[in-house]
């Protein structure tokens, strides 16, 4: 189970300019590498996380909670294709977790 607090915790960095840190909590490790290379695009994806991690995380402790009651692939791969969609996840973290 993934907490905010600790998610804004390694957030802050990216206020010298070291971004990333808390996607690669919460198992984003593509766009934690993006992040990370590209100072959080350049503050507007650090902005971004600042306002959204909340919601990042409560998706990421969702998707967690329905592996733990064993739902159905069916309804695993319906869930990680919105995330897709609305962007919470990238097309290779997408892919990762499908072959999961």
């Amino acid at each position: 189970m993934k907490k905010t607090g600790t998610a804004y915790l390694l957030w802050l960095p990216s206020l010298i300019g070291v971004g990333g840190i808390q996607r690669f909590y919460l198992g984003k490790i593509g766009t934690g590498l993006i992040w990370l290379f590209t100072a959080g695009l350049l503050g507007i994806g650090s902005l971004y996380d600042l306002i959204t991690l909340p919601s990042q995380v409560n998706t990421i402790n969702a998707i967690s909670r329905g592996n733990s009651r064993n739902i159905s692939s069916a309804d695993e791969l319906a869930k990680l294709a919105k995330l897709k969609k609305s962007g919470d996840i990238t097309e290779a973290e997408y892919e990762t977790k499908k072959k999961q």
